[in-house]
């Protein structure tokens, strides 16, 4: 899917998002993988998760709030879920780890079904 510029690289992040999603909903049924990949997302996925979500919150709202509020504001409540979701895991509460690939997933198909979609409506109206 060809996505507006200001997008590209949000929408490509998304991909290991869903790896990472996959992975974390497998630690289920597969517990002894947990431990593994708790260390996998303190050293390398939270910062960049963090980051991705700091990106959309301060370059999506402007655009979309008069639109589309009510998507904004999912969009700040996943992000706060995951949050909260990934201070868990830090803090080694790896039963966290399904509901954060849970949430994760659901929230990357939001923003890549709905959200991405309307800032690129709202984009091309303006051009």
């Amino acid at each position: 899917m060809k996505r507006a510029t200001p997008l590209i690289e949000l929408s490509r992040e998304h991909h290991g998002a869903l790896v990472l999603a996959k992975h974390a909903r497998a630690c289920a049924t597969n517990p002894g993988d947990a431990a593994a990949l708790r260390g996998h997302i303190l050293a390398k996925h939270a910062a960049e998760l963090l980051e991705h979500f700091s990106i959309e919150e301060r370059e999506l709202p402007g655009a979309i709030v008069p639109v589309a509020p009510e998507l904004i504001l999912r969009l700040f409540e996943e992000h706060t879920q995951l949050r909260t979701l990934l201070k868990r895991i830090e803090a080694g509460d790896l039963a966290a780890l399904s509901p954060f690939g849970e949430l994760l997933a659901v929230h990357v198909r939001f923003e890549e079904r709905e959200l991405f979609p309307c800032f690129e409506s709202i984009l091309t109206a303006v051009a």
